[in-house]
């Protein structure tokens, strides 16, 4: 039997308004198996469902909604530590190598005058 006739007529059974057609067809999947007896059973029993209602209703769900957005809230934070972080030592490190290569090429291009050249020669 498929499972969406056996929760129709489980459903119909506990608000009481299954016909005698129904209740045959029920009766006939209860005695399939020993499961389909237990899960009857605990479908049908007031206290088991009153008890797995009350442990949904326990649940705070605005609290949970709270703590995830904060863990969400903190990823985000890291992430854009990491991020800030990265982006510094990229831009220092590409400030360290064009600060290298502007003095390199200041030093590779140092021209000197003819008067120059004689001062320094002069002393030698």
């Amino acid at each position: 039997m498929e499972k969406e006739k056996i929760l129709y007529l489980l459903s119909a059974y506990n608000e009481g308004r299954i016909s005698t057609e129904e209740q045959a067809e029920l009766d006939s999947w209860i005695s399939e198996s020993d499961n389909n007896q237990l899960l009857f059973k605990q479908l049908t029993d007031k206290d088991f469902i009153q008890r797995r209602i009350g442990y949904w209703n326990v649940t705070d769900t605005e609290a949970s909604l709270n703590r995830v957005k904060f863990k969400i809230s903190q990823l985000n934070a890291k992430k854009k530590r990491y991020f800030y972080s990265l982006t510094a030592v990229v831009l220092t490190s590409l400030l360290a190598i064009g600060i290298m290569i502007y003095k390199y090429r200041d030093d590779q291009l140092t021209t000197y005058t003819g008067k120059e050249i004689y001062e320094v020669a002069k002393n030698i």
